[in-house]
């Protein structure tokens, strides 16, 4: 589960930042532009406001996950910080995601699935305790090929 939420985070960071590096928006916001006449630059603050909050959500949870983890004897302080480095090394691969194509994006996705299932193997970490769900939660993010802004 922990890793669900870093993962959808990703998705949520990347669905945000395509829509503010593309003057093409998810086929919703651009009608709610277009019906409402928005302006895109006041548009673009929104999604940045909504993008920085849901960032500080999810790593508020992802902190109460682990340190429940870490109480209930699921993994210990030290791999806690693991998680915590290799979530930030994760998000900082978003930017790749924004130049994919959606079919390109899937398969990058599915790519750094089996590398968390790798690393947390190597790391001495159940898998299944931090992808909760399991890979349902994981592809949640995506909808007809895009991503979407909510996991």
């Amino acid at each position: 589960m922990i890793l669900t939420v870093g993962l959808g985070f990703l998705a949520s960071s990347a669905s945000i930042a395509y829509a503010q590096s593309n003057t093409n928006y998810p086929p919703l916001i651009q009608k709610l532009i277009e019906k409402f006449n928005l302006n895109t630059a006041e548009v673009d603050e929104v999604i940045e406001e909504v993008k920085n909050q849901r960032q500080e959500e999810m790593k508020q949870n992802i902190s109460e996950r682990l340190d429940q983890a870490v109480t209930d004897g699921k993994i210990t302080s030290e791999q806690k910080y693991q998680v915590l480095a290799k979530l930030e090394e994760w998000h900082s691969k978003k930017e790749e995601l924004m130049n994919l194509t959606p079919k390109e994006r899937r398969t990058k996705m599915q790519e750094i699935r089996t590398e968390m299932e790798t690393w947390a193997e190597e790391n001495g970490i159940d898998f299944s305790l931090l992808f909760g769900f399991g890979h349902k939660m994981f592809m949640k993010g995506f909808h007809d090929g895009h991503m979407m802004g909510q996991w």
